[in-house]
């Protein structure tokens, strides 16, 4: 059977042991956080903005005798802001600029 100072030691031993795992483990988060942070801001950033167009034309749409016509392409238009890749003053610019292009 075990003695009470065996129990305490093993106890000791695994204490000792989660608090080393968890300081690495706190320690390898502080390094992805604090050094390579803006880095993989960045990438994240640069991952996830991605600016495409796509020319698609569609076919006119007939009627069943082919006479009518049902529906047509048609060319729309859409402004899109990241106003957190802007400064403020830009932003408060653009603001400006797309209420008024709107009152027309």
């Amino acid at each position: 059977m075990l003695g009470r100072t065996d129990s305490r030691r093993r106890l000791l031993v695994i204490l000792v042991a989660f608090a080393v795992a968890g300081a690495s483990l706190g320690g390898r988060l502080a390094w992805w956080q604090v050094v390579r942070g803006s880095d993989l801001a960045a990438d994240a950033h640069r991952q996830t903005t991605l600016r495409t167009e796509e020319p698609s034309r569609r076919g006119t749409i007939y009627d069943r005798s082919g006479t009518v016509v049902l529906a047509t392409s048609v060319d729309r238009y859409r402004v899109v802001a990241l106003p957190h890749s802007l400064s403020l003053a830009d932003r408060q610019k653009t603001a400006q600029s797309l209420v008024t292009s709107r009152r027309r």
